[in-house]
């Protein structure tokens, strides 16, 4: 039976999407593929059986502990997979209709986010990222943390970093090309700046690529690698419950999110914010607003809060 799955690769890669997300697709719809069978004749009561099977009963390994049973974000990518997957199929003229969106907006409806409510994400304070970094910690684990948190960059922009794109003299690195990115620069502190020194001379004896943040073994690290640092520190503080709603979860992207609010909160231009952020303008006066990145790096080093007692 032709599943298509290698086409749909070839399309994906034409389409453009990174080789990690290619990956990630890929194998999310083959579980699929091998729970349902023929692709061709899924219906509602099928994908219905996947999606109990993947809350109740999917057992998956990580770390060391042995679980069963997806949380909700996970459930959302494999159907954001196979969504993409039927789409292949109905734009190659393979079948009919896409039986996915129907049964996501019944199912998997995302409820509208609350500010400050259960399904917004968590603001850590200012106090609360001080006392992670007052926990002692591996230089490995605590740089992969301070970076994300004074650079305000997403998980998988971290992950792809390369040394060569770190310029350690300057205080500044340069990620990789993204379709939801525009600035690629971004700054860091002399606190970081310290961390990344002390890890540069971890790292070197152990790098076995060229990437700048490595496994033990010396391979980039893992896309799930800042979640479990960032799980295993927070707990320890009580501000991470890996059952309980999302603003009482501690995730990469909480740093993010302080980044954001604490330069706003030290009175950083939105123009400027929005620059280092990396977001797209919003308004033609912010497209045609030229930013001085001298003066752009003065105001960051000026509302980047120190954050080392």
């Amino acid at each position: 039976m032709k599943t298509y799955v290698k086409d749909f690769i070839k399309d994906s890669t034409s389409r453009g999407m990174t080789p990690h997300s290619i990956s990630t697709y890929t194998s999310n719809i083959r579980i699929f593929l091998k729970f349902v069978g023929d692709p061709f004749k899924v219906d509602n009561n099928i994908l219905r059986d996947f999606l109990d099977y993947l809350r109740e009963d999917m057992v998956y390994t990580r770390g060391k502990i042995r679980k069963k049973g997806v949380c909700n974000q996970t459930v959302h990518a494999y159907f954001s997979a196979i969504a993409s997957y039927y789409d292949y199929l109905l734009y190659a003229k393979k079948l009919a209709n896409n039986p996915v969106p129907q049964f996501r907006r019944r199912y998997l409806a995302r409820n509208k986010k609350q500010f400050n409510g259960e399904n917004s994400r968590q603001l850590l304070t200012l106090e609360q990222v001080k006392q992670l970094f007052s926990l002692k910690m591996h230089i490995r684990e605590k740089v992969v943390l301070i970076i994300l948190c004074k650079c305000g960059m997403r998980r998988g922009e971290l992950i792809s970093l390369d040394l060569s794109d770190l310029n350690l003299e300057k205080g500044e690195i340069i990620l990789k090309p993204k379709a939801k990115r525009t600035n690629r620069l971004v700054f860091f502190d002399d606190e970081a700046a310290q961390v990344l020194k002390e890890y540069l001379k971890w790292r070197a004896p152990r790098a076995k690529s060229s990437a700048l943040f490595i496994s033990p073994a010396g391979a980039r690290i893992h896309k799930d690698e800042p979640n479990r640092i960032l799980a295993k520190y927070a707990r320890k503080l009580g501000f991470h419950n890996p059952r309980g709603p999302l603003n009482k979860r501690a995730t990469p992207h909480c740093f993010r999110h302080f980044f954001t609010t604490i330069l706003r909160k030290n009175n950083m231009r939105r123009e400027f914010i929005q620059e280092l952020r990396g977001d797209k303008r919003r308004e033609t006066v912010d497209i045609y607003d030229h930013i001085d990145l001298i003066e752009l790096k003065e105001a960051y080093l000026r509302c980047i809060p120190k954050l080392f007692k």
